[in-house]
C-alpha cells in the first residue's frame, strides 16, 4: 500500500495545473523554426486539396486528397497522436508516385479537426468509439474501387480496433508503430492504468496528466543543444526530429501536447480490449504490421502478441529504428513505405 500510495500522491501532483498561455515567438524563434523546416521538412504536394469531413456525431473533421490521375485505388492515411496532416508530405507523394489516390483524415483532437478538451491543446478523447465511427465512415465516401488504410502509432490501434469490430469496405490495413498497448515500464501497465481509471472517475477525467500545460517549446529554435537533446525519445534524425515542434511554434492552431487522465483511462480500456486474443482473432483483413526495435513509446511486445492472434497479420521488424518511422531518417522511411506499397500492390484476395 506504501508503494500504491506514493504513486498516487506523484499522480496527483500538479494535477490540472499548467502555465500561462504561450507568448508569441520573437523574430529570432520565428526564423530558426522555419529555417528548421527548410532543413528536413517535405512540404505537402502542389496539388494537396485540404476539406473537411463531418464524422457520423456532426464532428468536423480535417481532411486532405491527393488525386493521382488513373489511381490503383484510395489510401486512406491517418497520422499518429498530435500528428498533423502536414508533417507527411512525403508520404502522400510516394503513395501518389506508386499510383495511389490519397485521402488523410485528421482524427478529433488534432490537426484543425474538433477539439474535445477544456484546453485546446490537451490531448483529450471522450471515446474511442468515437475515433473508430469517424474512420468507418470516411472509408465509405471514399470512390469505388480497392481501399487500403495507413494508420501512424495511436490511429494504428484505431484501425486494428476497426478491424476487429466491425465490417469495413477496406481491402487491406498497414499500421506503422501500432499503439496496441503504451509502454509504461518500470510500471506494469494494468496497474497503471487501474490508477487512472480511478482518478478519472474521481473528478480529474479532464485535467491534463501531470507535467501536461500549454506547447512552449520554443527554446529548441534558439538553442541547438535543447533540440539536440529533445530528439532522443521518438527520432534520432536531428533534421527531421523537431519538424512537429517547428508546426506547432509556426501554427499555432495544430498544437496538441500532453494527454488527460480521460484519455489515459479510456486508452488503458481500449487497449485491454484490443490485446485479448479473441478479439484479435476477429480480424479477417490481411494486415501489415511494421514495428521499430528500439520503441519507447509504445509496447511493441504487445503489437506482435496481436499480430500472432490476428493470423491474417504479417509483422515485419526495424531493429534499430524508434518510434517515430515515417518520420526519421530517410531511409528508413524510404524502405518502410517500400514494404507498405508492396502490401497494397500485392494480388488481392
Amino acid at each position: 500500500m506504501r508503494a500504491w500510495g506514493l504513486c498516487l500522491l506523484i499522480l496527483l501532483m500538479g494535477c490540472g495545473a499548467h502555465g500561462p498561455p504561450t507568448p508569441p515567438l520573437t523574430p529570432e524563434e520565428r526564423a530558426g523554426a522555419e529555417q528548421y523546416l527548410s532543413l528536413g521538412f517535405a512540404a505537402l504536394p502542389a496539388d494537396w486539396t485540404p476539406g473537411w469531413f463531418v464524422g457520423p456525431d456532426g464532428a468536423r473533421l480535417e481532411t486532405g486528397t491527393l488525386d493521382s490521375g488513373s489511381a490503383k485505388g484510395t489510401v486512406v492515411f491517418v497520422p499518429g497522436y498530435t500528428a498533423p496532416l502536414e508533417m507527411y508530405g512525403h508520404i502522400y507523394s510516394a503513395l501518389s508516385e506508386a499510383g495511389w489516390r490519397v485521402a488523410a483524415l485528421a482524427p478529433r483532437g488534432q490537426g484543425r479537426s474538433v477539439r474535445e478538451g477544456r484546453h485546446p491543446e490537451m490531448g483529450h478523447l471522450d471515446d474511442y468509439a468515437d475515433l473508430v465511427g469517424d474512420l468507418s465512415a470516411f472509408i465509405e465516401v471514399q470512390p469505388d474501387g480497392p481501399v487500403h488504410v495507413l494508420a501512424v502509432s495511436k490511429a494504428g490501434h484505431v484501425a486494428l480496433r476497426m478491424a476487429a469490430s466491425r465490417p469495413v469496405k477496406v481491402d487491406r490495413i498497414a499500421v506503422i508503430t501500432p499503439m496496441v498497448q503504451v509502454r509504461t515500464d518500470p510500471v506494469p501497465s494494468e496497474w497503471l492504468g487501474e490508477i487512472v481509471i480511478g482518478l478519472s472517475r474521481a473528478g480529474l477525467d479532464g485535467a491534463w496528466v501531470p507535467g501536461g500545460r500549454p506547447w512552449d517549446n520554443r527554446r529548441l529554435f534558439r538553442d541547438g543543444a535543447a533540440r539536440a537533446r529533445h530528439r532522443s525519445l521518438c527520432n534520432a534524425d536531428p533534421d527531421r526530429a523537431n519538424i512537429r515542434n517547428a508546426l506547432f511554434a509556426l501554427t499555432p492552431e495544430l498544437r496538441v501536447t500532453a494527454p488527460t487522465y480521460g484519455w489515459a483511462a479510456r486508452t488503458h480500456r481500449s487497449s485491454r480490449w484490443l490485446s485479448r486474443p479473441d478479439n484479435a482473432a476477429r480480424v479477417s483483413l490481411p494486415i501489415l504490421m511494421v514495428t521499430a526495435g528500439r520503441d519507447r513509446v509504445v509496447d511493441t511486445a504487445a503489437a506482435s502478441r496481436f499480430c500472432v492472434a490476428a493470423g491474417t497479420c504479417r509483422e515485419v521488424r526495424f531493429p534499430a529504428a524508434r518510434h517515430c518511422l515515417l518520420e526519421g531518417p530517410p531511409d528508413e522511411a524510404a524502405r518502410a513505405m517500400g514494404i507498405v506499397l508492396e502490401f497494397f500492390g500485392g494480388p488481392m484476395n
